[in-house]
């Protein structure tokens, strides 16, 4: 008898139970009989298929590999070189990098400049000298704890040490003058933004602001998720010419490093991940000018105007030509002309 019917019913023989069912559909006919060799053949086609996935997966292995044995090389060639390099040698500050401090010292307003990673105060060419000028500036550079040495010295820097090192250039500058005004290039923008959340900055000028990399694209944060990872396999990269920040029509090369510890790097994108966090910008209620390069390969001029669009009251200013060291390249007067009337109290420089 049918137990159950339709297509899975089960018919009970005298034999004992065959399982196999008995109400085939209409017009369907019995199932197809038993076949070893089909069954042979698919158990050889899944076979085949497992192991070309084996293959590929052994091939991508290879290939990371090999990228990132090759990174490992270069990086280590990058750090040899820079330890041959006579700054690093002499193991004290090459003369273009040291701290400026310029203009009157009775002056009611002073300017605070902050340099980016890697990079030192020549990072902002003659702006120093010239806003001091007028004497009613008091100027003064920071260098970055581990920048302007050797490439171990840089090895051992982190925020831990920037943020302190900033704060207390300002707080120098605050206890001898009326008004401090701020302005940060690369990193030191997005310290500064931070040091503006926690003191009272007079006004605040951003230069090209390391707020997120240009190799994130759409996604805020992808290239430091990645350096993450590679970190701990790739101790030092070359940043190769990209790491000069300058357009290739420019003439200029102020000192920069060229073997970068990713471990410092990773410590350089959380300062920009918290400076274009909602508790910084939230909290920064001066004025504030943002001063970006269409054409940065390195910090995202898309990053900067996000930013810019949150903050209280700022102003952004797009330039046209040039790379990622504004102050040494094709639209450093504009720049520069931009940051000084914004610094003098004018509302759209």
């Amino acid at each position: 008898m049918a137990l159950g019917g339709g297509r899975w019913g089960w018919f009970c023989g005298r034999g004992g139970a065959l399982l196999h069912p008995v109400d085939p559909l209409p017009g369907r006919g019995a199932p197809p009989p038993f076949e070893p060799a089909a069954v042979a053949e698919l158990l050889a086609a899944a076979e085949r298929r497992q192991r070309r996935r084996r293959r590929a997966v052994l091939a991508a292995a290879l290939v990371a590999g090999t990228l990132l044995g090759g990174l490992r090389w270069h990086g280590f060639v990058a750090l040899e070189r820079a330890r041959l390099d006579p700054t690093a040698a002499e193991r004290g500050p090459h003369p273009e990098v040291e701290v400026r401090v310029l203009g009157s010292p009775a002056a009611p307003v002073a300017v605070l400049l902050v340099h980016g990673l890697g990079g030192t105060p020549a990072d902002f060419a003659d702006w120093p000298e010239r806003m001091a000028a007028s004497g009613e500036r008091r100027v003064r550079t920071v260098l970055l704890p581990g920048h302007g040495l050797g490439p171990d010295e840089f090895a051992g820097a982190d925020a831990d040490q920037w943020r302190p090192a900033v704060e207390a250039a300002f707080d120098e500058l605050a206890a001898a003058h009326t008004r401090v005004d701020v302005v940060g290039f690369s990193l030191g923008g997005a310290l500064c933004l931070e040091l503006a959340a926690r003191r009272p900055v007079g006004r605040l000028a951003l230069v090209a602001p390391y707020l997120g990399d240009r190799a994130d694209g759409p996604v805020p944060g992808f290239l430091a998720a990645a350096t993450a990872m590679v970190a701990p396999l790739v101790p030092w990269v070359d940043g190769g010419p990209k790491a000069r920040g300058l357009s290739a029509r420019s003439e200029v090369s102020p000192p920069r490093q060229r073997a970068w510890p990713l471990a410092v790097v990773r410590s350089a994108q959380s300062v920009a991940a918290r400076a274009r966090s909602d508790e910084i910008l939230q909290a920064v209620r001066m004025p504030v000018l943002v001063v970006h390069g269409r054409h940065d390969r390195i910090a995202s001029p898309r990053a900067a105007r996000r930013a810019a669009d949150r903050l209280a009251d700022a102003r952004f200013v797009e330039l046209e030509r040039g790379d990622h060291l504004v102050a040494h390249d094709l639209d450093r007067e504009r720049a520069f002309g931009a940051v000084a009337a914004f610094l003098s109290g004018e509302r759209d420089p």
